[in-house]
């Protein structure tokens, strides 16, 4: 009779565990599919700005990091190519005359207008991975160890919001 009893609570943690796991999964496969869109809607932004003249993917390294999304909201503001300089980081390896060249275009309204939802559309994204990756750590807690563990492996990192 003890026998089926522990038999019984091993079923139970069983079918937990993998009840558990599917909804990880589908939280994890939903944040690849956003993770996905955010690509989608980065290139789309890279695309108009290129479509306006603005080469700002040719002098920066990244065009969405911290320096460039802020010259990139300036441009959305049309605020003048010499303002636009101002938000440019010190540690970009561009010069400022290479990135005043690259500045220099014609965005009219509609890009502006296109540009600013696809920045906002960008940022809801990314706060929204952020709300997915929170949920999945908070569903691995109990793995902490074999987390730690995994991250020796070569190519594992640590999760950002970890």
């Amino acid at each position: 009779m003890a026998g089926n009893v522990v038999a019984c609570r091993i079923a139970a943690c069983i079918v937990y565990s993998a009840r558990k796991m599917r909804e990880l999964r589908l939280i994890a496969r939903q944040r690849q599919k956003l993770t996905g869109q955010l690509a989608s809607e980065k290139n789309r932004l890279h695309k108009i700005l290129a479509d306006g003249g603005i080469r700002l993917g040719v002098v920066v390294s990244d065009v969405h990091g911290q320096s460039a999304r802020a010259m990139i909201k300036a441009l959305i503001a049309n605020k003048m190519p010499q303002e636009v300089l101002k938000f440019a980081s010190r540690r970009l390896k561009a010069s400022r005359e290479e990135l005043f060249d690259a500045l220099q275009g014609e965005l009219t309204e509609s890009h502006r207008f296109v540009l600013n939802e696809l920045m906002q559309h960008i940022e809801e994204i990314e706060q929204r991975i952020a709300r997915f990756d929170q949920r999945l750590l908070a569903g691995l807690e109990s793995e902490h160890n074999w987390l730690v563990l995994l991250q020796t492996l070569p190519g594992v990192d640590r999760p950002c919001c970890w």
